[in-house]
């Protein structure tokens, strides 16, 4: 059986990619274990390639089943690439996985009619199971047998039910990065050369249930890692053998377990690889092994992102954010007594209660907590979650192509901003944080937010810029994804009688 996974092509103007789908990885690492050795792995956006290269490198190759991931983001590209396999070689399997087919896994296979299955929640066992049932020829009973899969049948859609999450990630091989162009992933938030930058994952899931957070759906509310020695072991192999020496450590939380970080302390120290890090984290967290923080810093740590979302206790307590401001400016102290270079706050906004000024009053906040690194997103309602289920009920979400549910493009109008003015302030709160005069002048001090400063976010605005003149020409472009955006609301209208996602949109 020769088995592709691939991520199709994808200019991203506002970043550059800096990291593989591990998914990928992991999931080829454990079909090789289970005696599956024809696999590839295409990443034609790590590659620059257009769909005409990628179609010839399918063509090629010519595989037998064809998988891809899928966020919300980017869900009518990956059905565009489910299309082109299927014109390439119609008896190709197809198979989508990842959050939004995970989500919406009926929608996925009736908006897009070139997926044959999709793989619901975690993939390895479940792809492992169709791709021996497919090998084997297996029957429709033997095929509903295989839990966390979704198709559809004479019309009709089959869920064979839930799968239950794997107990212990460290049972999962290394993720396999010979598979992928190590040298095209990069990292732009460290000083130094790009190219030593890559993010790793090492724990699945989150404990908590923030209603705009696709995290608790998707993995039922647990949290699994890896053992520390996993985690050591595949940072020195990214070290040894690919030169990278910059680590974002995309983990949910990465500070969830003391005891977990106490084992990740000694054996970094143990290991005596010297690289900078970053990780992601709640207050709560913070507050809680502030007394590892100073090891943490002097084994690496550079940069710490801390999910604030809001300075608005009423909105932290509708979000489910579990959160208070006490803890939250608590959580900020120890990091700048820690002495940490950067401290990175998340912030969502554009809530529909929010006035006009709310943009301006970010910037005031973090400023005065501490902040020297800001992270701002749109609230976006991604499917699935809590929040969409209720704004979806009352009327709020104003715009349903799943395209623009990247945070960057609003989706919600507040009850005095419209979408267009919205992201008119999101490039205004963009410029106001980054160049503000004293801001400028207080990071040529440190070398690492003097990096940001003259580099990072010289780069993003760049970036920004050409993004909002695509953005306005876009208009006079043809659009190669409209088909499925059209159907994607005809099939939202038909089932829900739901003039909204008419024609003419909302």
């Amino acid at each position: 059986m020769r088995i592709l996974f691939i991520d199709p092509p994808f200019k991203n103007v506002l970043s550059d990619k800096y990291t593989p789908n591990c998914g990928y990885l992991y999931m080829a690492a454990y079909l090789k274990s289970n005696g599956y050795g024809d696999i590839k792995v295409l990443d034609a956006h790590a590659l620059g390639m257009d769909w005409k290269g990628a179609a010839k490198f399918i063509k090629d190759f010519n595989p037998d089943i064809v998988a891809t991931s899928s966020v919300t983001a980017d869900i009518y590209r990956r059905m565009h690439l489910m299309r082109i396999i299927k014109e390439l070689s119609p008896s190709v399997i197809t198979v989508m996985g990842g959050y939004h087919a995970s989500m919406l896994p009926e929608d996925v296979l009736r908006v897009s009619e070139d997926t044959d299955y999709v793989v619901i929640g975690e993939g390895e066992h479940t792809f492992l199971e169709l791709v021996k049932g497919i090998e084997n020829n297996a029957a429709k009973e033997e095929m509903k047998m295989i839990k966390g899969l979704g198709y559809l049948e004479d019309g009709d859609f089959i869920y064979t039910g839930s799968r239950p999450l794997i107990k212990d990630l460290s049972e999962l091989s290394l993720p396999d990065y010979s598979l992928i162009p190590m040298d095209k992933y990069q990292a732009f938030e460290f000083p130094g050369n790009p190219g030593e930058g890559i993010a790793v994952n090492f724990s699945r899931g989150c404990f908590h249930k923030c209603v705009f957070c696709p995290q608790p759906p998707m993995w039922q509310n647990t949290i699994r890692s890896r053992k520390v020695r996993d985690m050591i072991g595949e940072i020195s192999l990214l070290h040894k053998t690919y030169s990278k020496n910059n680590f974002i450590f995309s983990d949910n939380d990465f500070l969830y377990d003391r005891q977990r970080n106490i084992g990740f302390l000694e054996e970094l120290r143990a290991s005596k690889i010297g690289i900078k890090y970053s990780i992601m984290t709640r207050a709560e967290n913070v507050i809680r092994n502030s007394d590892l923080l100073p090891e943490l810093v002097s084994l690496g740590l550079i940069m710490v992102r801390v999910g604030v979302e809001s300075f608005s206790q009423g909105l932290l307590d509708e979000l489910k954010k579990s959160q208070t401001i006490s803890e939250i400016n608590a959580a900020f102290g120890y990091l700048k007594r820690s002495k940490i270079p950067i401290i990175n706050a998340f912030i969502i906004w554009g809530n529909y209660g929010e006035s006009r000024g709310h943009f301006l009053e970010i910037c005031r906040d973090m400023r005065r907590l501490g902040a020297n690194h800001l992270t701002h997103s749109f609230l976006t309602p991604f499917p699935g979650t809590e929040l969409y289920n209720d704004l979806n009920k009352r009327n709020i979400i104003k715009n349903p192509d799943f395209r623009c549910y990247n945070f960057f493009q609003p989706v919600l109008a507040t009850r005095r901003l419209s979408c267009r003015s919205l992201f008119f302030l999101q490039v205004l709160l963009h410029f106001i944080w980054c160049y503000w005069p004293e801001r400028v002048f207080g990071n040529l001090f440190n070398k690492y937010r003097r990096h940001l400063q003259f580099y990072y976010y010289p780069r993003i605005s760049f970036n920004l810029l050409k993004l909002f003149v695509k953005k306005i020409f876009s208009f006079f472009k043809k659009d190669p994804y409209a088909r499925y955006y059209l159907r994607s609301k005809e099939y939202y209208r038909l089932q829900s009688g739901d003039q909204r996602f008419g024609e003419k949109g909302r």
